[in-house]
């Protein structure tokens, strides 16, 4: 007999913390088999040796929504959360839909050049292209690296631009000087205003990504076996990244972005956030990933997916910064400084990383709407109580859903490292 709307209110109601199994995103370019976080923590028995892991979603999605355990029975997280006004809290969304998606990746080989609409621009594309935008919503993002890991995001200062464009004549070349000569100018005069810095680097920019092949292929070749011929003690960062991806996506225009934009190297626990129009493509590494509830991507190279260069170079953002600029700092709870806390103005979402070093325990915060429980690594007898009628084991790969206001406490005698997502 299926059970009643009001019965899984009662009994979410009961419970506060419920169990949840999450989808995995085979994609090519995930780290394949046991190698990746994402098959790790995905609960998937047995890890297929061969397969890709690529993404772990946790959320309401309708492309790979999560499914709530309650005693024994599956059911669709925003069913449960529509059911029950107390596990749901303040959330707007009546239908239980949550206003973000939490993931974990897990990158093999490095992603397309890509930037994500701002709200009003979502809208517009899905309603002119569903197929290629199927969602109206907009998609700022937050990275967490769980390892090593390597990104390119936003666009370089222009006198580093301009000098990869003097150190490699053939990309000036192929640029041409209506494009190239403007750069250096703004490069070299320090009160350029900023206004004018982007729209030649926007030119430069566009003319890059706008060539064919045929204009572009031997001047790749050309600096290609020009680095390769270097000693690789003497290759720069972007050189070394330029012959990673074009080992990985041939022939294609987007390896020439490392020259545009910055090399981010982030150690674990460092973060990036990508706000709207952002230039971005993950290279390598594992990240804990949380944004708002889209799937929307505007893509325009180094991907077999469809292609929207021009969409792509007219809405992004050609403000420049150092990679150090772009990456994202956490602030400690005020409650308890194991818990940092990643909180972007952007009222979709938020993230909590709880790391436990020692044996006392820590009460989660209450908070005013559903949130997601990752636990990434946990020693042998972690525990998640919740008053005395639930303790649950904590570990690698335990997905909960955390009903607003419970404030349940974690212990471990050893460490363990959690992720709480959350809406702000």
């Amino acid at each position: 007999m299926a059970t009643s709307p009001t019965t899984t209110a009662l009994k979410c109601q009961r419970k506060q913390v419920i169990d949840l199994k999450c989808t995995v995103q085979h994609y090519a370019w995930g780290k394949v088999g046991g190698t990746s976080k994402v098959a790790q923590l995905s609960g998937s028995a047995p890890i297929d040796p061969s397969q890709p892991y690529a993404e772990l979603w946790m959320g309401t999605h309708s492309k790979s929504p999560s499914i709530a355990v309650i005693d024994g029975q599956d059911k669709l997280l925003a069913d449960v959360l529509a059911s029950s006004d107390a596990m749901r809290g303040n959330l707007a969304d009546t239908s239980g839909n949550l206003p973000f998606l939490f993931k974990v990746l897990s990158i093999n080989k490095t992603l397309s050049i890509q930037a994500h609409p701002n709200k009003v621009h979502a809208e517009e594309l899905h309603a002119r292209d569903p197929e290629h935008y199927p969602d109206d919503n907009h998609k700022p993002e937050l990275a967490v690296a769980l390892t090593d890991f390597v990104g390119l995001c936003g666009f370089r200062p222009l006198a580093e631009i301009a000098a990869f464009f003097s150190q490699y004549p053939p990309l000036q070349s192929m640029l041409g000087k209506e494009a190239t000569q403007p750069l250096h100018l703004a490069a070299a005069t320090p009160d350029t205003p900023q206004t004018e810095c982007s729209l030649t680097l926007k030119a430069a920019f566009t003319r890059l990504m706008r060539l064919e092949p045929s204009e572009f292929l031997s001047h790749y070749n050309e600096i290609k076996l020009a680095i390769e011929t270097k000693d690789r003690s003497k290759r720069s960062l972007a050189e070394t990244y330029f012959l990673q991806l074009a080992s990985e996506h041939p022939d294609d225009i987007g390896c020439f972005c490392v020259f545009f934009m910055n090399i981010v190297e982030l150690k674990k626990g460092e973060a990036l956030l990508l706000g709207p129009n952002i230039p971005h493509a993950y290279i390598s590494g594992d990240c804990i990933e949380c944004m708002a509830c889209s799937d929307n991507v505007v893509r325009a190279g180094c991907t077999p997916k469809f292609k929207d260069v021009d969409t792509l170079v007219e809405m992004l953002d050609y403000s420049q910064a150092s990679a150090e600029q772009q990456k994202f700092a956490p602030v400690k709870s005020l409650l308890d400084d194991r818990i940092q806390l990643f909180q972007p103005s952007f009222k979709d979402f938020a993230v909590a990383s709880i790391e436990i070093s020692d044996s006392q325990p820590l009460q989660l915060p209450a908070l005013p709407s559903a949130s997601i429980l990752l636990c990434v690594d946990a020693t042998p007898g972690t525990q998640l109580v919740n008053g005395s009628d639930q303790v649950r084991s904590l570990v690698s790969g335990t997905t909960l859903l955390v009903g607003a206001d419970a404030t349940p406490t974690i212990t471990s005698s050893n460490g363990a490292l959690l992720f709480r997502a959350y809406a702000q």
